[in-house]
């Protein structure tokens, strides 16, 4: 029988997450001001109403991928174990990954 160690792959989407989450709300809520700069009236005319919609349009997708983000860090997380054979690749995640990026 191997020892059971910490899932090392857990927590390094754990830490991920959390710098993940706050960039996808950012980035949907960098058009709020925009959009409501254009609904107060600060550019009147045709154009100005497609490039409203176009604005508007942008936001839904970008709050869309946002959660999609969110939920996808929810679910990898929810199915990792807390502890993994000592064997296993997630045992040594840290040290594999960072092996890679050299």
């Amino acid at each position: 029988m191997t020892d059971k160690k910490p899932n090392q792959y857990k927590d390094a989407l754990e830490s991920a997450r959390g710098t993940a989450a706050p960039t996808a709300s950012e980035l949907h809520d960098a058009l709020d001001k925009a959009i409501s700069a254009m609904t107060a009236g600060a550019w009147i005319s045709h154009k100005a109403t497609e490039f409203e919609h176009g604005l508007t349009a942008h936001r839904r997708k970008l709050r869309t991928a946002a959660q999609g983000v969110k939920d996808e860090f929810r679910t990898k997380i929810a199915a990792e174990p807390e502890q993994v054979d000592e064997n296993d690749w997630r045992a040594s995640w840290y040290r594999t990954s960072r092996m890679r990026m050299q």
